[in-house]
């Protein structure tokens, strides 16, 4: 069975989740659950390539970009360009993202969920569907 980000809304522990980007790309497929946590964070060299894996939902805090709004943007374009299929981030840090990261999110169709719940919810997801 194939499933979608549009999917990932059936599944009733994905309740609190909610849409706040990239509409246009809810028919992109789901794979496999991750995490970003250090991955973008300046100073930190890694080979892009292999920081994710294409068809996955990206689960994050944004503690990465804690002191650098900016470093949202570029995780969100190298996660696209790594065809990730979408990204979730807790309220923790950030409560809203900045427009820019909507912008390129709406332009290019890659879906972007926000959760307002506690880390208990990102530890069930890491499981596979």
């Amino acid at each position: 069975m194939k499933l979608t980000v549009r999917d990932l809304f059936d599944i009733p522990i994905m309740k609190n989740f909610r849409l706040v980007a990239g509409e246009k790309g809810l028919n992109r497929p789901v794979m496999l659950t991750e995490t970003l946590d250090f991955e973008f964070t300046k100073g930190i060299s890694m080979p892009r390539s292999t920081l994710f894996t294409g068809k996955s939902l990206i689960l994050t805090s944004l503690l990465f970009a804690k002191d650098d709004p900016c470093q949202i943007l570029e995780a969100v374009k190298g996660l696209f360009a790594l065809d990730v299929s979408c990204m979730a981030y807790k309220k923790v840090i950030y409560h809203s993202l900045p427009q820019e990261v909507i912008d390129f999110a709406d332009e290019k169709g890659f879906p972007i969920l926000v959760c307002d719940m506690l880390l208990q919810i990102f530890i069930f997801l890491i499981h596979p569907f």
